[in-house]
């Protein structure tokens, strides 16, 4: 395949993967996961950081929720340290130790808030 039959090749797949995206939207990612079944998808950058933030925002919701319903307060400090974070593992690390500590003292002296 020549370049410029290479560089087609993408855009189609891209244009096909959009149309995926859209298709699900309305309720008919079926159809369309059949008809391009044996196609090779690209993961389009804008969708995977969409997913990625919408995956923090999760579980910095999570995580809010159950220390207010754990220890019955969430100080502002607490909250503000951790709506600023954007690692995953560090949120899922707050959680394991929000569910496992006792008092919320304890949490937030194994946490460092």
């Amino acid at each position: 395949m020549d370049f410029l039959g290479a560089e087609m090749d993408l855009r189609l797949r891209a244009d096909y993967a959009l149309a995926l995206v859209f298709a699900e939207r309305v309720g008919h990612a079926n159809a369309w996961h059949n008809a391009l079944t044996g196609l090779s998808m690209i993961e389009s950058p804008l969708i995977a950081g969409l997913l990625a933030d919408a995956e923090i925002k999760t579980k910095v919701e999570t995580l809010l929720r159950v220390i207010q319903k754990r220890y019955r307060e969430l100080p502002e400090k607490v909250a503000q340290s951790i709506s600023a974070c954007t690692e995953i593992a560090q949120l899922d690390r707050w959680l394991d130790m929000a569910l496992e500590a006792k008092t919320l003292a304890q949490f937030r002296q194994q946490a460092g808030f």
